[in-house]
């Protein structure tokens, strides 16, 4: 019987996956980029525009020639991150695209970065139909509007209030007989940012309300809509009114979803009930940090979001708020993680179990990087025996010889390991700058995110306190 059961499951998640692959159709993009030979190519989309989580579609690498090439299903028009080796670019795809692009090395405005830096991607062969050509085509046609009228704004806001409404009316008309639904809302929301313009007769937030989201319905993976819908609707718990407000607290305070959705209805702008569900998850989000608010009955409330909502977009967006302000702080699980030793042995999270962990990430190529690792040899001395410390250098190009395997070893004995996959590395541990440390406990639950350096902070603190803390509490246990 269990048997049965097995393999009806089976054949309908087989037959879930066969409908989705039906209505999604085979995208391709077509990449040159002649810096990045033998570089991983990744392309990511965006769960949701309000934690902006990430999810990898498709990946490859760049071949000798400079090439590279991604296949992939999709069933609706998104904006997609294209990052190869540690730098990114944006695109948007629609069903059944097929893009020839160019990835330059570094943005004409930036330099390179260690950790990244976002470019600009060129197109080659732009069908006029694609919604990237038209979305091009209305980014000139804004600047041009905007380097010409946008001085007056402070100084001539009657003109400038009339040359914008002039250009509304001339945009609202040429794409009024847009074929894309898409295309049709960024444009609408495009403008709804003009109007976000301080400027004399411009229209008030109810105003606005009416105008752009009364009656309209939640485009979740349209950019600018969310844009406008962040703005928009910041703070909102703080910006009710004071009745509404003491029934959010009131709610909260209960930990009830269901009386906070009731709270919030009270509200004109919260009629929609998509709306307002999505405004409810985004603004527990917002108030976490909040004093004035129980961070445990927000993440309560979110844990039941995150499996129960009445729309599933919602759903997702839920738990992808939770997982953001609960993952990665003291008391939280260690992320999942793998590193080679520099003589290519695997090390992860399971190694050293049982002991605390204290794992530097640094770039030996640089002068800070070899201060901190000279200044980690004293605290090794003192605490190795209570403290598995793991170096991770994150320097992209260095080359590990066995001479030099042997001299690193030689003079910092500990554990000395290198990235199995820079980027995952540092998406898992949220790292923006080095270096950077993390302490964990014998159980793999983090104790500092980022924690504290072996140099000293701007209050003279330094690591040396907490391990020095943690061996009088093992000693004392022991004995």
């Amino acid at each position: 019987m269990l048997k049965e059961i097995k393999m009806k499951l089976y054949f309908f998640l087989f037959i879930t996956f066969l409908a989705h692959i039906a209505q999604a159709q085979l995208t391709t993009i077509k990449g040159f980029a002649p810096k990045y030979i033998g570089e991983k190519v990744r392309l990511f989309r965006y769960q949701d525009l309000i934690t902006f989580t990430e999810e990898e579609i498709a990946s490859t690498e760049v071949q000798k020639d400079s090439t590279f090439t991604l296949h992939f299903y999709f069933k609706d028009i998104e904006r997609l991150k294209l990052q190869v080796g540690n730098n990114y670019g944006f695109l948007y795809v629609q069903p059944e695209g097929n893009y020839e692009v160019y990835f330059p090395l570094t943005s004409k405005f930036d330099a390179q970065r260690e950790l990244g830096s976002e470019v600009e991607l060129a197109f080659r062969d732009l069908d006029t139909l694609d919604i990237n050509y038209k979305i091009l085509q209305y980014d000139r046609w804004e600047l041009d509007f905007l380097g010409k009228n946008y001085q007056q704004k402070n100084t001539e806001g009657t003109s400038f209030a009339q040359s914008l409404d002039t250009f509304k009316l001339n945009v609202q008309a040429y794409y009024k007989k847009d074929s894309s639904l898409y295309m049709r809302n960024f444009v609408k929301f495009r403008i709804a940012e003009l109007d976000e313009l301080s400027f004399l007769g411009r229209r008030n937030d109810a105003e606005k309300f009416d105008h752009y989201l009364r009656t309209g319905t939640v485009h979740y993976h349209n950019d600018p809509y969310m844009t406008y819908i962040n703005k928009f609707f910041a703070q909102f718990f703080g910006r009710s009114s004071l009745e509404i407000n003491n029934k959010i607290y009131l709610a909260i305070l209960k930990s009830s979803p269901t009386l906070l959705l009731h709270a919030m209805g009270d509200d004109y702008r919260m009629r929609n009930l998509r709306l307002r569900e999505l405004i409810m998850i985004k603004a527990l989000g917002e108030v976490y940090y909040d004093a004035d608010f129980p961070q445990t009955n927000i993440e309560v409330i979110l844990d039941s979001l995150s499996k129960h909502t009445l729309f599933e977009a919602n759903r997702i967006i839920a738990q992808n708020v939770h997982n953001r302000l609960t993952n990665l702080v003291s008391g939280s699980p260690t992320p999942r993680y793998t590193l080679n030793t520099l003589d290519g042995k695997e090390w992860n999270q399971e190694e050293g179990k049982g002991k605390y962990k204290y794992i530097q990430f640094v770039e030996y190529g640089n002068t800070l990087g070899q201060q901190e690792m000279n200044l980690m040899k004293p605290i090794y001395d003192r605490y190795h025996g209570d403290v598995e410390m793991i170096t991770v250098f994150m320097d992209k190009n260095q080359k590990w010889t066995e001479d030099k395997q042997a001299k690193m070893k030689s003079t910092y004995p500990w554990i000395l390991t290198v990235p199995m996959n820079e980027y995952d590395l540092k998406k898992a541990f949220k790292i923006e700058a080095l270096p950077f440390y993390v302490l964990i406990d014998p159980d793999g639950f983090i104790v500092q995110i980022p924690a504290l350096r072996p140099s000293p902070n701007g209050e003279y603190e330094t690591i040396d306190k907490t391990l020095y803390n943690i061996h009088q509490a093992l000693m004392k246990s022991q004995k």
